[in-house]
């Protein structure tokens, strides 16, 4: 009965390692450097961007998505809004200089869509 019991454990044990998820970890980090990273909230997000950038020679985050950006919402930490910028692109660069230090997060209104697309940005 002991043995019985053992195996089963060890049938279970195996069963469980092999038909655990093996879905490799996306990361929604899209940009991480030493003065800014911009990280999507969801995975879902990933296929709204083309590209987003930072170019530490002109301080700018430059944003590239597939359909056109209606406006971005940009709130601080407190989720207080600070800026509503007009936009109507599938491109936009926002200055760094327009952030001090610190979170802030982005919505982004993108055409078609009924939802705002919330990102993270982090200013250091």
């Amino acid at each position: 009965m002991k043995i019985f019991i053992l195996s089963s454990f060890l049938c279970l044990g195996i069963l469980s390692t092999t038909t655990a998820s093996s879905d490799p970890i996306v990361s929604l980090k899209v940009i991480s450097n030493s003065k800014v990273e911009f990280e999507l909230n969801d995975i879902s997000q990933i296929g709204m961007f083309e590209d987003a950038v930072y170019f530490p020679q002109a301080n700018v985050i430059k944003f590239e998505t597939r359909s056109k950006i209606r406006f971005i919402q940009v709130f601080n930490s407190q989720g207080v809004m600070q800026y509503q910028l007009p936009v109507r692109s599938k491109n936009v660069k926002i200055s760094k200089s327009l952030f001090s230090k610190g979170e802030y997060r982005l919505g982004f209104m993108i055409e078609n869509e009924d939802e705002i697309l919330f990102t993270n940005l982090t200013v250091n």
